[in-house]
């Protein structure tokens, strides 16, 4: 058991290495990521379209252009394989 939570413990410091945490009004937040959900018009049903890239917004391009390794992508790992209930619950439109 004690291996298991020192392995744990060091695959969860790894993996953490570049996000900063911070607090804002009380909760947890991450310094050097941002997360927007784009509006049920624009956004593609993942899973059946393709995702968007940073080229659908001019706007937001130049905004990251001076960001340090910018990366725009949906936010939950499985949406090739997202269905009715993501959809339902807007997981879709989070990026």
């Amino acid at each position: 058991m004690k291996k298991l939570i020192s392995a744990i413990f060091i695959i969860s410091l790894a993996l953490s290495g570049e996000q900063q945490i911070g607090q804002l009004n009380g909760f947890d937040v991450s310094l050097n990521r941002v997360v927007l959900k784009v509006s049920a018009e624009i956004a593609p049903k993942l899973g059946q379209e393709a995702p968007l890239t940073i080229e659908f917004s001019p706007e937001l391009k130049s905004y990251i252009k001076d960001m340090k390794n910018p990366l725009f992508s949906p936010l939950f790992q499985g949406y090739k394989d997202f269905n009715g209930l993501h959809y339902t619950h807007d997981l879709h439109q989070y990026y």
